[in-house]
Parts: C-alpha cells; sequence; structure tokens
C-alpha cells in the first residue's frame, strides 16, 4: 500500500518537472515578442509620458500637469477633439450603415448585380493591380542590373579577384 502511494508522488513530481519544463520551454519562445512589446511600445510610451512633465526633453525641468493645461487651453486642439468626435459619432456608423445597405442591395435579386459589383469593386483591385505592375518593372530592372553586373564582373575578374 505505501509503495503505491509512493509510486504515485513520483508521478507528481514527475509532472511538476515536465510542467515546469514546458514553462520554461514556453517562456523561452515568448520572451523575444516579449521584448520586442517592451522596447517597441511600452518603453516608448513610458518616455512619451515622461517628456509630457517636463518642459524641455534636454533640460528635464519638471513643470507637472502644466502642458496639458496649456493643450487643453489651446484652440486647434479643442478643434481637433470636436472634428475627432464628430468622425466618430457620425461618419463611422454612417459608412457602415451605407456599407451594410449597399451589400444587401448587391446581394439582392436586381438585374445588372455583377455589373454593379464589378462597379463597387474595381476600385479596391485597381490599387492592388498597380502595385503588382510597379514591382513587376523593379524586378525585370533588377534582372537587367544583375546581368549589367554579372557581365562586368566576368570581363573583369583578374582585376577583381587579384
Amino acid at each position: 500500500m505505501r509503495q503505491s502511494k509512493k509510486k504515485d508522488f513520483s508521478k507528481v513530481i514527475k509532472k511538476q518537472n515536465k510542467s515546469w519544463f514546458h514553462r520554461l520551454v514556453s517562456g523561452a519562445f515568448l520572451a523575444p515578442s516579449v521584448l520586442g512589446v517592451l522596447l517597441f511600445f511600452v518603453l516608448p510610451f513610458l518616455v512619451v509620458i515622461y517628456f509630457s512633465f517636463v518642459n524641455n526633453p534636454v533640460a528635464k525641468k519638471f513643470v507637472g500637469l502644466t502642458n496639458y493645461i496649456n493643450v487643453i487651453q489651446n484652440g486647434a486642439f479643442r478643434t481637433a477633439v470636436g472634428n475627432t468626435l464628430f468622425f466618430s459619432v457620425v461618419a463611422v456608423p454612417l459608412a457602415v450603415i451605407l456599407g451594410m445597405a449597399l451589400a444587401f442591395l448587391l446581394d439582392a435579386g436586381i438585374p445588372l448585380k455583377s455589373e454593379l459589383r464589378s462597379c463597387f469593386l474595381t476600385p479596391l483591385m485597381v490599387p492592388i493591380a498597380s502595385i503588382v505592375l510597379i514591382w513587376q518593372v523593379v524586378t525585370e530592372f533588377i534582372k537587367c542590373f544583375d546581368t549589367v553586373l554579372w557581365q562586368c564582373r566576368s570581363s573583369a575578374e583578374g582585376r577583381w579577384t587579384g
């Protein structure tokens, strides 16, 4: 009876060690991502918060909430906040409602449905198509440039390697 308890206890220890090892491996895999988030998001955010409480980033004279008071009293800031609120409250819901209405209209059984879909979706595809064409031109130019460099290297091999 005691041996079975001891055996069960050893299984628990092995399970805990395995769990500890898996946590270590998981932490090792997560470390680069966590480090990246800390380095590129959290640290700059904290630096900006710090700089918002000083008058000059070089002199580092602490001014407290004076910068925030100055921003709130600025007319341009109030205009920007009003425009942002207007955009958030009016333009975003309007765009969603019009988009849904258009989607329902194009899904309904109306005549020329496929032509209307093409008219609405073509502007979405044109930027992608133009990017593809530009990259094709760039890669062809690089191929030509590589060919020229290869020819120069072949004709001047003695000078480049010696």
